[in-house]
């Protein structure tokens, strides 16, 4: 019979709300939570290292962290709930912050990211933005009308890119949206006309 074991890393994630588990090329896991920062262990569950909020060091300042993702050039980016979005270099400990201080982001909440093609899209609470891994250039893709092009919502909490490089875009209370990497811009299902009310996606989405 299978059977669940409980990892509480020493305690410091008992009781614990876990936003994100990930583990990165290098067979290290990373466990984000929602009041702790992040924490970086072994396969065998020992912490190796711990990164929350910094009162000294302000690249560091939040502790909620929504996802973490590693793009194909094993660089680890990190959502946090209310402060943007962080690029960390976990053998250096840098960290590179984009904010809606020193970038096209127009909100600090981050829900959720993923890559297609050399560049990440991330799911905010204002829209979905595309950052290019390469120059670290922005777009921003968010508006509220409701017509084909567009999206479909303006918050996003859930994103994935299928086999084929489609993104698709869990909203808040506007369905599900795809993404057409051929004219650069959006489809999406009226929820209004098939299911009569409006629906939201509010968990990962699965390609």
């Amino acid at each position: 019979m299978d059977q669940f074991q409980i990892v509480d890393l020493n305690g410091q994630i008992k009781n614990e709300f876990i936003s994100v588990v990930r583990e990165t090329h290098d067979n290290q896991l990373i466990i984000g939570t929602a009041s702790k920062g992040f924490f970086v262990c072994d396969m065998n569950l020992k912490i190796k290292k711990h990164y929350s909020k910094n009162p000294i060091d302000e690249s560091l300042s939040d502790k909620s962290v929504a996802d973490i993702y590693e793009d194909s050039k094993k660089q680890l980016w990190v959502a946090y709930t209310f402060t943007g979005l962080a690029k960390i270099d976990l053998s250096t400990d840098e960290v590179t912050v984009f904010t809606s201080r020193n970038s096209k982001f127009t909100t600090n909440n981050i829900r959720c990211i993923t890559e297609s093609k050399d560049a990440l899209y991330i799911g905010t609470f204002d829209g979905v933005y595309a950052l290019n891994v390469n120059t670290n250039e922005m777009i921003r893709h968010s508006n509220v009308e409701l017509k084909q092009g567009n999206l479909s919502h303006y918050s996003i909490y859930s994103l994935c890119v299928d086999k084929a490089g489609t993104v698709w875009i869990g909203s808040y209370a506007g369905g599900v949206n795809y993404f057409s990497k051929y004219n650069n811009r959006f489809k999406f299902h009226d929820p209004q006309s098939i299911f009569n009310n409006i629906f939201g996606v509010f968990g990962s989405m699965v390609c």
